[in-house]
C-alpha cells in the first residue's frame, strides 16, 4: 500500500505539502519569536535584545548544544523545485533533475538566521516593512538586535495580513482572465484551526494549552492531469500555515505566550513548531483583547449593554474583519456604543421615542404613503 501511495502523484504532492520544513519559516514568524523576548513597552526608546538559534529551538539552552547535534551534512532541496519538476515531467514530458546541495546543517541555520534579520531590518517591498533598527553578530548563531517595541508590533500585525492575502492578489494580477482551478484560501484554513481549538476546549476546558504544527488541520487543492499533480495555484501551503495562529492573535482571538521549534535541529526538512496559547485573549500584545473599547467606553455601558456589544463584536471579529485594521475597530466601538445606548434609552424611556412615534403614526394614519423614516426619524435626530 505504501508503494502505491508513493506512485500516486496526488498523494505524493499531498505528503510533500503536509510536512513543514525549516525553510517554511517566515520572517514574520521570526519577528514574533523576537517580540516574545522583549518586555512590553509603551515608549519609543531603542531596545537591545540578544537573539539566537537557542531562542528559536526550544529545549536547547545554547548555540553549542545545537551545533553538537547539527554539525552534519544534509541534502538541501526545495519543495517548490520538486513541484516544478513534477509539472515539467507530467505536462511537458521533460525530465527535470533538481539540483541538490549538500551543506552542514549548522551552517544552513546560521545563514537563514542572518537572512531573516536582514529582511527584518530592510523589508522586502512586498509584505514586510522594516521592523528592527539594526543587528550585529555577537558570536556564532547569536545576534544583538536593536528595535522599538511599538514599531515591531505594528509591523507584525500589518505584515501577517498582507502575507496571507498575497497569493490571491498575485493570481488576480498574473492571470486576471484565465480560468483557474479551485484553490484553498487561507481563510478556510483559519476556520479549520479555529474549529480545532474550539473542540479542544470543549473536551478539556483548558484556557492555556499547547498545540503543534503537526496537529493543525489543513486542506489542500491538488490539480491532476494523468500522471502529474500540482498544488492548485494560490492554495494555502506550509509557508502560510505557520502564520495562522499569529493571524488569530492579531485578530484578538487568542494570545501566544510562547512559540518555538520543538523538534530536533538534526532534521531541518521536517520540523515541529509548538504554540503555547491562551484562549480567549487576556493580555493581547496588540491591545485588542478588550474588544476595541477604551476604558471610558467600557465603563459607560451597563452589564446588559456590554454583553450586547461583545456579542456583536465577537460575530464581526470572527469574520476577521478587524485584522490589521485597529483604527476601524476603534471607530466601530465608538459608533456601536453610542447606538446601543441610544437604543437602550429608547426602549427604557417611552417619552423619548415610543409615545412620540405612536402619536405621529396616529396623526398620519389616513395617509396612503407614510414617510416615517424621513418625516419623523430625521426630524427628531436633527
Amino acid at each position: 500500500m505504501k508503494n502505491e501511495n508513493i506512485k500516486n502523484p496526488a498523494i505524493r504532492v499531498f505528503e510533500r505539502q503536509k510536512n513543514v520544513g525549516f525553510n517554511d519559516i517566515d520572517e514574520l514568524f521570526i519577528a514574533r519569536v523576537l517580540l516574545g523576548l522583549v518586555k512590553r513597552s509603551i515608549d519609543h526608546n531603542l531596545i537591545e535584545v540578544e537573539f539566537g538559534l537557542s531562542d528559536l529551538f526550544s529545549g536547547y539552552s545554547s548555540y553549542e548544544a545545537i551545533r553538537q547535534v547539527s554539525n552534519i551534512e544534509f541534502e538541501n532541496s526545495a519543495r517548490i523545485m520538486e513541484d516544478v519538476g513534477d509539472f515539467f515531467e507530467g505536462f511537458l514530458g521533460i525530465s527535470f533533475k533538481q539540483k541538490v546541495d549538500r551543506q552542514l546543517i549548522i551552517d544552513y541555520y546560521e545563514e537563514k538566521l542572518e537572512r531573516w534579520l536582514h529582511f527584518l531590518k530592510n523589508g522586502d517591498s512586498i509584505c514586510i516593512t522594516p521592523m528592527i533598527e539594526d543587528y550585529k553578530e555577537k558570536s556564532p548563531g547569536v545576534f544583538v538586535v536593536s528595535l522599538r517595541y511599538e514599531r515591531l508590533v505594528e509591523a507584525i500585525r500589518t505584515g501577517i495580513d498582507k502575507r496571507l492575502n498575497l497569493p490571491a492578489e498575485l493570481l488576480s494580477k498574473i492571470a486576471p482572465n484565465a480560468p483557474l482551478p479551485a484553490r484553498i484560501d487561507f481563510r478556510k484554513e483559519i476556520d479549520l484551526l479555529n474549529d480545532f481549538l474550539e473542540e479542544r476546549q470543549k473536551v478539556t476546558g483548558e484556557i492555556e494549552f499547547q498545540f503543534s504544527s503537526k496537529e493543525m488541520p489543513f486542506r489542500h487543492a491538488i490539480s491532476t492531469n494523468g500522471s502529474v499533480a500540482i498544488i492548485s495555484p494560490g492554495t494555502c501551503g506550509p509557508f502560510e500555515r505557520l502564520l495562522l495562529p499569529l493571524y488569530l492573535e492579531a485578530t484578538g482571538l487568542l494570545d501566544i505566550t510562547h512559540i518555538g521549534v520543538y523538534s530536533s535541529p538534526t532534521y531541518p526538512l521536517e520540523i515541529d513548531i509548538r504554540y503555547d496559547i491562551r484562549r480567549p485573549s487576556h493580555n493581547n500584545i496588540y491591545e485588542i483583547g478588550s474588544a476595541g473599547l477604551t476604558a471610558n467606553e467600557r465603563s459607560s455601558l451597563n452589564e446588559i449593554q456590554l454583553s450586547l456589544y461583545e456579542r456583536i463584536h465577537k460575530e464581526i471579529r470572527g469574520k476577521y474583519f478587524f485584522t490589521a485594521r485597529p483604527q476601524l475597530e476603534k471607530t466601530f466601538a465608538s459608533i456601536s456604543t453610542w447606538l446601543i445606548k441610544k437604543i437602550t434609552y429608547s426602549l427604557e424611556e417611552p417619552t423619548f421615542l415610543g409615545k412620540p412615534a405612536l402619536e405621529w403614526l396616529n396623526a398620519h394614519k389616513d395617509e396612503k404613503y407614510i414617510k416615517m423614516e424621513d418625516d419623523f426619524f430625521l426630524a427628531i435626530s436633527s
